[in-house]
């Protein structure tokens, strides 16, 4: 019964893109299908095609999956080129902005392995006063960071924390460790 939903979805979306292969949001779904059919190679080649019709498309959470595909793959490059373009948007939501910042992170720490460019992205994206989902994601990250580490980082990380909380927890932090500077 799967497999025959399976074949009349697949005709169905091979319909669509015979009628409509110049429409960058058919391509988007289909390769939606395809990705979730386990066929990534192919809702890769339908991803590309899309985003090339309409590099300045709104539609960030597409590239977003499309570099997180890429990071499964091992395709690193291409994810790191596409997580650049998106960084590089300015005309964006602050909303958005923080959720790829979160993103950026998150391939940062779980992909390459750079746990002080994870950093960074998590605490531009909790920098961004917008009260979202994402920046819940990008604070707890940095928590779980600085919860797991006694290092000078953790407690910068703290301090920024509680700075941009507006408490004044990170003027304390900097008197602690100027003091042990000495």
């Amino acid at each position: 019964r799967v497999f025959e939903q399976y074949e009349e979805a697949d005709t169905l979306v091979k319909q669509a893109l015979e009628k409509s292969p110049g429409l960058p949001y058919v391509l988007r779904y289909a390769a939606k299908f395809y990705r979730c059919a386990g066929n990534i190679e192919k809702a890769l080649k339908l991803l590309d095609k899309a985003l090339k019709m309409t590099p300045k498309s709104a539609f960030l959470y597409h590239q977003k999956d499309y570099a997180h595909i890429c990071s499964i793959n091992g395709e690193y490059r291409e994810a790191d080129k596409i997580y650049s373009e998106l960084l590089e948007l300015e005309n964006t939501c602050p909303e958005n902005k923080q959720e790829i910042r979160f993103q950026v992170g998150l391939f940062e720490q779980n992909y390459k392995h750079f746990k002080s460019n994870a950093i960074k992205y998590f605490l531009e994206g909790f920098k961004i006063k917008h009260d979202s989902n994402s920046r819940n994601k990008c604070r707890t990250h940095l928590e779980k960071i600085a919860e797991n580490s006694q290092d000078i980082v953790a407690f910068c990380i703290r301090g920024i924390i509680h700075m941009l909380d507006g408490e004044e927890c990170f003027e304390k932090v900097l008197e602690i460790e100027l003091g042990n500077a000495e």
